[in-house]
């Protein structure tokens, strides 16, 4: 599986304040990670990657905000407005054996223990208790959470095998 040279760290949201700052979404955890990455790049058209002149991250209340290029009012700072940001896959800190990053899920095949398809993974995302991968399977969505003992071996970047039945489908 090729891998993407570039990952996908966060997102900028609504303009925050009147002086240019934005709101920003942090795929990282904790979501104060993205604060320490270096050589982060914004979207530009065409789905490529631009360093950006400035990008100045801060805490606010429970999320990030962040100046970014010359923004000095919100009205240049609306024009971000769901903009990715990303890193280049070699700037991401190396994972212990058992952990893999969220990015190299998507696509994976998902098995349940009958041998039995449940799709490929389409996304990921965490409710507070725990992660769900969303898997896509001809008509059928399956939402797993992504915890032992429903994960019961992961392959990657080939498959994952869960304790799940094809019955447990959401639509």
């Amino acid at each position: 599986m090729d891998r993407n040279p570039w990952v996908v760290v966060g997102q900028i949201g609504a303009p925050f304040g009147i002086k240019g700052w934005v709101h920003v979404k942090s795929f990282t955890d904790p979501p104060t990670n993205l604060m320490q990455m270096g050589a982060i790049h914004i979207e530009a058209d065409n789905e490529s990657w631009r360093p950006p002149k400035k990008i100045a991250f801060t805490r606010h209340n429970n999320g990030l905000i962040a100046q970014v290029d010359e923004c000095e009012d919100r009205t240049k700072a609306e024009q971000f407005r769901g903009c990715e940001l990303a890193v280049q896959r070699h700037e991401l800190p190396e994972l212990d054996t058992d952990e893999h990053y969220w990015v190299d899920l998507v696509g994976v095949l998902v098995m349940n223990t009958r041998n039995e398809s449940l799709g490929h993974v389409v996304n990921i995302t965490n409710n507070g208790a725990s992660t769900i991968i969303e898997t896509i399977r001809e008509d059928s969505r399956y939402l797993i959470p992504l915890v032992r003992p429903i994960l019961q071996k992961a392959n990657l970047p080939e498959y994952l095998v869960v304790d799940w039945d094809t019955d447990w489908q959401t639509s």
